[in-house]
């Protein structure tokens, strides 16, 4: 997972398109976002804080500053992605569905990751929350 978002944050970057937040408490980073400004929109890929401070909510704080960096930017939208936690819900009335498409080729190797995405992948899923 970490090799998959240092790639996405150099590719993102090197087009100007890689957006970092973060919010500091005495030279301390305490909440940090991962996002890509794609489209005149914030896509937040992903955000953490520190739960030492979890009582000064630093991750609502940062929310917030992002959120009043797009309307200083004229940035249309900071989309949250992901399912829709409660959290997520304070900023907004209204969901917006996004949909992912994959493609793959006519090769004997494509037509393997094809058929263990759709039916060896959700079988383990299964067998893996039964188990658990």
């Amino acid at each position: 997972t970490a090799a998959f978002y240092r790639e996405v944050a150099h590719r993102f970057a090197a087009s100007g398109e890689l957006s970092l937040s973060w919010v500091a408490l005495d030279d301390q980073m305490i909440a940090f976002d991962l996002s890509l400004n794609v489209g005149n929109r914030i896509w937040l890929l992903k955000t953490g804080f520190d739960e030492r401070f979890s009582k000064l909510s630093p991750a609502m704080v940062l929310r917030l500053k992002v959120i009043e960096r797009c309307f200083e930017s004229g940035i249309d939208g900071h989309e949250l992605l992901g399912g829709p936690d409660p959290w997520k819900l304070t900023f907004s009335d209204s969901e917006v569905e996004h949909v992912s498409l994959h493609g793959y080729r006519r090769t004997p190797s494509a037509a393997a990751r094809y058929a263990y995405q759709r039916s060896v992948r959700p079988a383990l899923k299964q067998v893996a929350s039964r188990l658990g």
